[in-house]
C-alpha cells in the first residue's frame, strides 16, 4: 500500500504537494542543517497531517494552516502558491516578470513624466526604475547623476540609509526623526515582502542593505516592535531643503494594473 493510497480525493493534490516539498527538503543541499520529517511537520505546523494521510481528515486544512505549512517548508513564493492552489485556495498576488513587467514599466514611465509633482516608478523590491524632473528639482541633482547610480543603489531604502546618497541630507539622515521614519519604512518593506523572504532577489537585496550604517538595527527594531508600530496611511515626509526650508510632503500611490507593483509613488506638498 502506497503512502497516499488512503488519502481522500479532496485532499490528494494537497498531500502530493506536501510530500513533494518534504522530499525535496530532505534531499536539498541548502536545507541539510534542518530536520525535515512528518513527525516534526505535525508537531510544529499541522497536527492533523498524518490523519489526512490515513483518510481520516476528508478536507484540506484552513488557509491559515496552509500558510503555516508554507512557513515550515520555508517556501518560495512559487512553492507557497502551489501549496495554496493544491488546497483549493487562490494564490497570492504574483509580481510581474519578463515581458509583462517591461510593458508595465514603459506605461509607468510615460505616466510618470506627465505628472507635475515629484514622482518615482518602483517595482516590488523597491528599486527605482525612473524618476521625473520634479524629483530631480526637489533633490537638486541633474538627471546624469541619477543615471550614473548603479542599479543596486537605486533603491528607496539604500538611498535613505546611505550617507553618501543625495536623499540622505534631505531627510536629515542620522537624526531621531529620520530614524523613526526609517524603522517605519523598513517595517513596511518587511510586511509587503513577508512571503518573498526565500526568494533569491530578496536575500540578495537584504545582504546589500545590511552593509549600510544602522540598517541592521532598524531591521531588528522593526521586527521586534512590529505589533506596536502603526503605519500611517498618509505617510508624511519632511524634506529639508538646501535653503533651510522644511517641505512637508504626503506620499500617494498610483497603481498601473491589478497588482500592487509596479507603481508610481508621488510626493504631494501639503
Amino acid at each position: 500500500m502506497t503512502l497516499l493510497s488512503q488519502v481522500t480525493p479532496e485532499c490528494k493534490a494537497f498531500a502530493e504537494t506536501c510530500e513533494d516539498l518534504l522530499q525535496r527538503r530532505q534531499t536539498s543541499p541548502t536545507h541539510l542543517f534542518k530536520t525535515w520529517s512528518r513527525d516534526e511537520l505535525c508537531d510544529l505546523s499541522y497536527s492533523s497531517y498524518k490523519a489526512l494521510l490515513r483518510g481520516v481528515v476528508r478536507n484540506p486544512p484552513r488557509r491559515s494552516q496552509v500558510l503555516d505549512l508554507a512557513d515550515y517548508f520555508e517556501c518560495t513564493l512559487a512553492e507557497r502558491n502551489a501549496l495554496l492552489v493544491s488546497a483549493g485556495y487562490a494564490p497570492l498576488n504574483l509580481y510581474l516578470t519578463g515581458q509583462p513587467l517591461q510593458e508595465a514599466l514603459q506605461v509607468g514611465e510615460e505616466t510618470l513624466h506627465a505628472l507635475q509633482v515629484p514622482s518615482v516608478l518602483i517595482t516590488r523590491d523597491w528599486t527605482l526604475h525612473a524618476v521625473n524632473q520634479a524629483v530631480l528639482d526637489l533633490l537638486n541633482i541633474p538627471l546624469e547623476l541619477f543615471q550614473q547610480l548603479p542599479l543596486e543603489q537605486r533603491h528607496l531604502l539604500h538611498l535613505a540609509f546611505d550617507p553618501h546618497s543625495p536623499l540622505y541630507p534631505r531627510m536629515q539622515g542620522g537624526t531621531q526623526g529620520w530614524w523613526d521614519l526609517m524603522v517605519r519604512d523598513v517595517l513596511t518593506f518587511q510586511r509587503e515582502n513577508q512571503f518573498a523572504t526565500q526568494e533569491g532577489w530578496f536575500q540578495e537585496r537584504l545582504a546589500r542593505l545590511q552593509k549600510l550604517p544602522r540598517f541592521q538595527d532598524a531591521w531588528l527594531q522593526a521586527a521586534e516592535e512590529h505589533h506596536a508600530l502603526e503605519l500611517s496611511p498618509l505617510h508624511l515626509l519632511h524634506f529639508h531643503m538646501g535653503t533651510g526650508e522644511i517641505l512637508h510632503l504626503r506620499l500617494t500611490y498610483t497603481l498601473l494594473g491589478e497588482l500592487d507593483y509596479p507603481r508610481i509613488m508621488s510626493y504631494v506638498p501639503l
